[in-house]
């Protein structure tokens, strides 16, 4: 396969010094060349039909060039075989303007520079392939389309695929023999046929959450191949998809993906574990051929488990992962708010997603108000949280915390988009948590909560913990410090609802809220709280679910890292409408090592369904690995 590689691509440099090496409909659009060709100084160029200029040869011997942005006075907006096969050539930069690259650079060998502008739109047909000194490329924002082997055979160690490229066609990357990491943003629809094959020191593939289809034999033969995470847009799993990927030992198959097709993971002869959905109901014959040593993992009732059973494959009962991630804490609210309201939401809760001060006490808020949790920076909303709140159809955003938490700016931004704003604030944590917890009060009927939580005001793991379950019970979160008097903000709160509050619980140890504390918050209730800890913030996350069973009784978990907060806070009212259990992990464990009380709950929870929030990078697939295993 090698030797034919090599052969492969000094045929092609000799092949493309000629016109018959483009395909027959590589200029059937608007900007079709004219016959007549005109000559500015180093440069040959043609009239295209929309009055701009398409530049298709280069007579110059410098090294070092820029391609101008006019000639004979109109733009050039095409760059078309100008340079092919050109050897002395090491560095170019592409004027402002040029909207198009096709055949472009192939075969300049010697090319290590390339500077593109933000106009460029399209990187066209093999416009890069056998570029091999070529190692990075910066690729602008401005880019849609990454056309067929744009890039074959070129040198590339790293590349950085932007948002805006919705087309990876064919053979796009194929047999970039240094590429050794890529992530393919999730506005890409179809990763095309063959486009990373034969790319032998890729090690780490990362899909972002909205590519739909990953073609046949894309990753086919990337033999150093040993982690992909596939999203749960992904509805098209191709022939050959991951053939011959000799060092990849573990995958999960997205639910939703109903076909494995001829040879998807043939000669994996590493894969340990595939997790396949039960959604699956077509496995092809030859599908895993040569995966010696393989488990298939799914549901009792499943076809992957008839398919394990009739070939002789070792098969074990599963929990099926699904993954709620984006590339941003931004974005994986977003896939939390989008799988938990799919019909839209009146009202929406809106966090800092920089500080977890004022949000984590408002997920008991946000479920009481059937409404997600979106994040936004100080000043300025994201585009992808507007969005969503669009999607969602609200009409009401409640901005939790003052303006030094979410600035005027953001509320500013929501108000311009005639949307009702509600902004509950105090002066400190302390007073924000009671505010809170009165808006609750307010929207039952002022009717006093039956239980109160109370958590340690300056760290998140506890919060974070017992979120679900006071979200899943309509109670509040409230701050207490270590040790001292309670703050006055918080003894107000409790003096109005003393003797008609029937629980409350210190969740934590008394290291972070001491007994003395506990027993002062006690007496302001004019009752004694029950205390639920555990050695850490693991253990004290499985003694909160197990203590609280019966509340979160649903089929299923929901996984988090333990380590931040972002993603476990805008779950938690995912979580809670699912009556799951949040399952904190140490996502910065590497490889994730469950303690004996983790095993044990989620043995006895046997979940069917994990829900993941977070990408790869916060949770990784052999994170979700370990704890789908130690379900069952």
């Amino acid at each position: 396969m090698k030797k034919k590689a090599i052969s492969a691509v000094i045929a092609l440099c000799l092949v493309l010094s000629s016109a018959a090496a483009l395909p027959q409909n590589a200029f059937v659009d608007s900007t079709s060349i004219s016959a007549s060709a005109e000559v500015s100084g180093d440069w040959e160029y043609e009239e295209l039909e929309d009055g701009t200029v398409a530049i298709k040869n280069y007579n110059g011997k410098a090294t070092s060039v820029t391609i101008p942005a006019t000639l004979g006075g109109k733009k050039v907006s095409t760059v078309y075989r100008a340079f092919v096969d050109v050897p002395e050539l090491t560095t170019v930069t592409v004027s402002n303007g040029i909207t198009k690259l096709l055949n472009t650079f192939s075969c300049c060998s010697k090319l290590q520079t390339v500077n593109l502008p933000d106009s460029l739109k399209t990187i066209g047909f093999i416009s890069f392939e056998g570029c091999t000194s070529l190692k990075s490329l910066v690729i602008p924002d401005s880019v849609t389309s990454i056309e067929g082997k744009a890039f074959r055979f070129a040198g590339l160690e790293s590349i950085t695929i932007p948002k805006s490229v919705t087309i990876i066609d064919e053979n796009a990357f194929a047999a970039c023999p240094n590429l050794k990491k890529v992530t393919i943003p999730g506005n890409v629809q179809t990763i095309g046929h063959m486009a990373f094959s034969t790319c032998k020191n890729l090690t780490d593939v990362t899909i972002e959450n909205g590519v739909e289809e990953i073609g046949g034999a894309a990753f086919e033969y990337c033999e150093n191949l040993k982690t992909v995470s596939i999203p749960n847009s992904v509805s098209v799993l191709g022939a050959g998809a991951f053939e011959m990927c000799t060092a990849l030992i573990s995958c999960i198959i997205p639910d939703g993906i109903q076909n494995i097709y001829s040879g998807t993971f043939a000669g994996c002869t590493h894969l340990e574990s595939l997790i396949i959905p039960s959604s699956v109901t077509d496995i092809h014959e030859d599908a895993f051929w040569g995966c010696k040593n393989l488990t298939i993992k799914s549901t009792a009732n499943s076809t992957a488990k008839e398919f394990a059973e009739k070939n002789n494959i070792p098969f074990a009962i599963a929990a099926i992962p699904t993954r709620l991630a984006g590339p941003s804490r931004f974005d994986t609210a977003v896939e939390i708010s989008k799988a938990g309201f799919p019909s839209g939401a009146n009202t929406v809760v809106l966090a800092y997603g920089m500080n977890y001060a004022d949000a984590l006490a408002g997920v008991s808020l946000a479920k009481a108000m059937n409404a997600p949790i979106l994040l936004t920076n100080l000043k300025e909303l994201p585009a992808e949280t507007l969005a969503e709140i669009k999607r969602l159809k609200a009409t009401n955003v409640v901005i939790l915390g003052g303006p030094g938490a979410v600035g005027t700016e953001v509320e500013k931004a929501l108000t311009d988009n005639k949307l009702n704003v509600e902004r509950i604030a105090g002066a400190s944590r302390f007073e924000t948590a009671t505010k809170i917890a009165e808006k609750m009060q307010k929207l039952n009927g002022d009717k006093a909560p039956e239980d109160v939580f109370f958590v340690y005001y300056n760290g998140f793991a506890d919060a974070l913990s017992v979120s679900t379950v006071a979200a899943a019970k309509g109670a509040p979160v409230i701050y207490l410090q270590t040790n001292g008097d309670l703050d006055a903000e918080t003894a107000a709160y409790l003096a109005k609802i003393k003797g008609k509050v029937k629980n409350a619980y210190v969740i934590g140890g008394d290291g972070v809220i001491s007994d003395d504390m506990m027993n002062k918050a006690g007496t302001a209730l004019g009752l004694t709280p029950t205390r639920v800890f555990g050695a850490d913030r693991f253990a004290t996350c499985v003694a909160v679910n197990e203590k609280f069973a019966k509340v979160l009784n649903g089929n299923s978990v929901c996984v988090a890292t333990g380590m931040d907060f972002p993603d476990a806070l805008a779950g938690g009212v995912f979580a809670a409408l699912n009556k799951a259990p949040l399952f904190l992990v140490n996502g910065k464990e590497n490889p994730l090592k469950l303690s004996d009380s983790q095993k044990s709950f989620l043995g006895k929870k046997t979940p069917q369904k994990l829900y993941v929030f977070g990408g790869t990078g916060v949770v990784s697939d052999s994170h979700v690995q370990t704890v789908a295993d130690a379900c069952v």
